[in-house]
């Protein structure tokens, strides 16, 4: 039986302010994104992190991808993180296109976006071997962050089945190759079972907002989550933004309020990471989505030897 007194998540948290700050002075390890249930800073990493945010619709997903961005928005008007979004439902993030290094919208999208980001990898690879284990974030090596939204989509209900099978193979590779060379992955699914999501395992970190069933939390959180008291799916529809995150050194979920991100909230992230109409975003490179449809005659069907190749 769960017994609360009192609750501290019961009201909306109006979206956090982005920070005040040079881009160097953001910290790129852990943003801030709401509260926890003991009023603690909710916070999610992003350097040296791989993020899974589950939750059925209205559950509050959209403020676990734009309330990280927000916290490092400095960061990126100033050079020091790059924004790199797959967006298979299109609206989510096309009003804040200009941010974006890249930005794609389906199964081809996504494949080239990572053939691209693997390419980088392996690039970093070759710099670093015999220097240094881990990457320093500056100009010239960003923070390369990685946004799927509704991962589901990519990797069970769109393409063909041999696109699904790459794409998941492709993801996986930055999710256990990326860490340390400065590459973070956060993806958002409503159904999170190992059928629509096979790298779940990949990701550390977890946000279990709300969800249908009880089966949902522990495929979300681990086993036996649930019974430890991450009630996820009981949490009311009026309080999206609600939810339980599990980190990978946290032994228990801790019931936490993700802050709610307005249109207008979003229109000012664009105003000042990419002042008086400037953009960052550029168009997917011809080379990855020619690869990606299979041009190069491989039919499309794995990534290009170039990005499998071992460091020199």
């Amino acid at each position: 039986m769960a017994v609360q007194r009192r609750d501290l998540l019961a009201t909306t948290i109006p979206a956090l302010p982005i920070p005040d700050v040079a881009g160097d002075q953001v910290d790129l390890r852990t943003a801030t994104i709401g509260l926890t249930e003991f009023g603690e800073a909710f916070t999610v990493p992003l350097l040296g992190g791989h993020l899974l945010g589950a939750g059925e619709t209205g559950g509050g997903k959209s403020s676990l991808l734009w309330c990280p961005i927000r916290a490092v928005a400095p960061a990126v008007r100033d050079g020091l993180v790059r924004l790199w979004g797959v967006d298979p439902k299109v609206l989510e993030m096309a009003m804040c296109r200009p941010i974006f290094h890249r930005l794609g919208f389906g199964p081809v999208d996504a494949h080239a976006i990572l053939l691209e980001l693997l390419d980088l990898m392996q690039q970093r690879k070759r710099e670093l071997a015999g220097r240094s284990r881990q990457v320093t974030i500056s100009r010239g090596t960003p923070l390369e962050l990685l946004f799927l939204d509704e991962i589901g989509a990519l990797l069970k209900y769109l393409g063909t089945r041999q696109q699904q099978t790459v794409l998941a193979q492709l993801l996986a590779l930055v999710q256990t190759q990326g860490r340390a060379l400065g590459f973070g992955v956060s993806a958002f699914v409503q159904d999170p079972s190992k059928e629509t999501v096979p790298v779940r395992d990949l990701f550390p970190n977890r946000v279990c907002l709300r969800v249908r069933t009880s089966s949902q939390v522990d495929m979300v959180l681990g086993e036996g989550m649930r019974d430890l008291g991450a009630l996820a799916d009981r949490i009311p529809h009026h309080l999206p933004g609600v939810g339980y995150v599990r980190s990978e050194d946290q032994k228990e979920a801790v019931r936490v309020r993700a802050a709610h991100v307005t249109d207008d909230d979003l229109a000012d992230l664009v105003a000042l990471i990419c002042p008086g109409g400037a953009s960052l975003n550029s168009p997917i490179p011809e080379e990855y989505l020619a690869a990606a449809r299979g041009d190069d005659g491989d039919g499309g069907g794995g990534a290009r030897r170039s990005n499998l190749r071992p460091v020199a």
